[in-house]
């Protein structure tokens, strides 16, 4: 057998992250006909994931389902979360007021 790579041969070469496996290894367990959950105890599941930052704002759009990022957040809200807003979001969100006229 050879030598393995050294870092410097692996550069450029893209890496899975710990996260993006356990993600994948999620969505295919959800996807499975026999696996598959009623919608509120997926809810249910999906929110308490989240609570407990185990759960990325994206992944939770991505499993419920939403297509917006609004109506995930319209969710988290009748579930009293509230999902915590970046620097970039507020900025984002700042700069569509102004173009209203707000």
């Amino acid at each position: 057998m050879g030598a393995l790579p050294d870092r410097h041969q692996l550069q450029g070469v893209p890496t899975i992250s710990p996260r993006s496996v356990w993600w994948a290894r999620r969505k295919r367990a959800f996807a499975h006909p026999r696996l598959r959950l009623p919608r509120r105890v997926l809810e249910a599941l999906a929110v308490e994931e989240f609570r407990l930052g185990r759960l990325t704002h994206t992944e939770l759009r991505r499993l419920l389902g939403f297509g917006t990022r609004q109506t995930l957040d319209a969710f988290l809200k009748a579930h009293g979360l509230f999902a915590p807003s970046s620097l970039d979001e507020l900025d984002h969100d700042r700069n569509d007021l102004r173009r209203l006229g707000f």
